[in-house]
């Protein structure tokens, strides 16, 4: 039988002292078999509170994008779809896959508004037109240099001339599209979806770029 001394590390003769939680002696142990492994000390034996440190690995960049993309299209459905002045709606969509162009180049900006305009035109009936335009806008708006797009700051006067540029173009490509397409022409297409809208999705950016001024890494 091994005798405390030995377990400890200590050999015959030697002063004792008070066990060292460090000393090799205390970590390393013979198993069965004859393998040599690494043990735990006493203390996480008998119910210490100790416990071994453990570190979360932080969210790839792509599934926190998609998981984002995917929260965006669920409040664009099911909130801000509904929330209608004089019939005009903000595209929080559209938002964002300008951003992710912007900021993430023009592939991303592409995909980002293949998949979200696809999810779109399922939910609407549009047959595509959501999917087409913003693909478009997507890619157009990725063609800045990496440099630039790197060191780009949204501030909210800026935020709201660039959404109501980006909304102007998509909702009139948009509205042309959907007036060729139903063979419909009224004053509310002009006045309603396309000023309109661009209006209101203007608002809902620079109240974006306002929260996100002061939360700077959210989006990051």
């Amino acid at each position: 039988m091994m005798r405390a001394s030995e377990w400890i590390g200590e050999t015959p003769g030697e002063s004792s002292e008070a066990p060292n939680p460090m000393h090799k002696g205390m970590f390393h142990t013979m198993f069965p078999f004859g393998i040599a492994r690494k043990a735990l000390p006493p203390s996480y034996l008998f119910g210490s509170t100790h416990r071994l440190p453990c570190s979360i690995a932080p969210m790839p960049a792509f599934l926190r994008i998609f998981l984002t993309g995917l929260g965006i299209f669920a409040a664009q459905w099911l909130i801000l779809g509904r929330i209608t002045l004089w019939g005009t709606y903000p595209d929080a969509v559209l938002l964002f896959v300008a951003w992710l162009g912007v900021r993430k180049g023009r592939h991303w900006g592409a995909i980002g508004g293949f998949v979200l305009g696809f999810l779109l035109d399922a939910v609407y009936n549009t047959w595509g037109l959501h999917m087409l335009v913003k693909t478009i806008i997507g890619f157009t708006l990725g063609l800045f240099p990496s440099s630039e797009r790197e060191a780009l700051l949204i501030l909210p006067r800026q935020a709201f001339l660039g959404s109501l540029v980006v909304a102007l173009v998509h909702n009139g490509i948009f509205v042309t599209l959907l007036a060729l397409q139903s063979g419909t022409r009224n004053a509310f297409l002009v006045t309603g979806l396309w000023i309109g809208s661009a209006l209101y999705s203007a608002f809902i950016g620079t109240m974006t770029s306002l929260f996100t001024s002061r939360n700077p890494g959210i989006f990051s």
